[in-house]
């Protein structure tokens, strides 16, 4: 190799990933602040759109913060499904609801029952959650819920760590 290809390689080492940074877009989706035909919307086109496995779960937290009379946002960060498009999507998830959209969370989850394994149509599978803006309870708090319903609805999803107890045989 000569010097020139190092130093090019090098270069292209550098460049690349830098670029991808400056490069990303990062589309948010968030429910309008306040009520309105806006925000119900919103509501109603999200919900529409959630994959059951996931709205599910969304709905199990929100009950339980409903239950506690705690409060936090869900937000789910993931890339675009296609690898040439450098796109993140952030999609931010009050929870508790409102009384509308827990009506239609509640309609479209009437004959849901929890799948055994992973659904190929739910590209949720390897999302990054995290809490934001709690009220009334801590991050990690608001993140025990969140994998406690995960855990009881999507038991194929939840990684168990290995063990490093040796087996008795």
């Amino acid at each position: 190799m000569t010097r020139m290809s190092v130093l090019l390689a090098l270069a292209l080492l550098v460049c690349v990933p830098l670029a991808c940074t400056f490069l990303t877009e990062v589309r948010i989706s968030a429910p309008p602040k306040g009520s309105g035909a806006e925000a119900d919307r919103w509501w109603q086109e999200t919900v529409d759109g959630l994959p059951l496995n996931f709205l599910a779960v969304y709905a199990e937290t929100s009950a339980v913060h409903l239950k506690k009379g705690t409060a936090a946002t869900y937000v789910d960060w993931y890339q675009s499904p296609t690898t040439a498009d450098f796109c993140q999507y952030e999609l931010r998830l009050p929870s508790p609801p409102p009384e509308a959209a827990s009506t239609r969370i509640k309609e479209r989850l009437q004959s849901f029952k929890p799948a055994k394994e992973a659904d190929a149509s739910d590209r949720r599978q390897d999302h990054v959650i995290a809490a934001e803006d709690m009220q009334g309870c801590s991050y990690h708090q608001a993140m025990d819920v969140w994998h406690a319903a995960e855990k009881k609805l999507t038991p194929w999803k939840v990684k168990v760590p290995p063990t490093t107890t040796p087996k008795k045989g």
